[in-house]
């Protein structure tokens, strides 16, 4: 997970798990991806930052699985590290 944080430029906008959040604390702005929150815009974020093997307190299997399918199927989207179930994703339009 280190090695994928330290992919995260700071002054982006970055939607992650409640867990990897601490790692993230210098970034401009973090959302916390939650299950039964408000649906998530993910196009306003610069970076996605998931753990797919631990989704985490507050968190579900299928929250994260829902983002993954979201961010497969966005052209604006690109897979930029993955590892060990942690995957982070760069939005190109941003």
């Amino acid at each position: 997970m280190r090695e994928a944080v330290k992919l995260i430029p700071g002054e982006v906008k970055v939607l992650t798990s409640p867990q990897i959040s601490p790692h993230l604390t210098h970034r401009t702005v973090i959302k916390l991806a939650i299950k039964d929150r408000e649906p998530i815009d993910i196009e306003q974020f610069d970076y996605i930052l998931l753990n797919t093997r631990y989704p985490g307190w507050e968190n579900s299997e299928e929250t994260v699985t829902n983002l993954f399918e979201k961010l497969k199927n966005n052209n604006n989207y690109k897979l930029k590290y993955e590892k060990d179930g942690v995957i982070l994703w760069t939005n190109y339009r941003n």
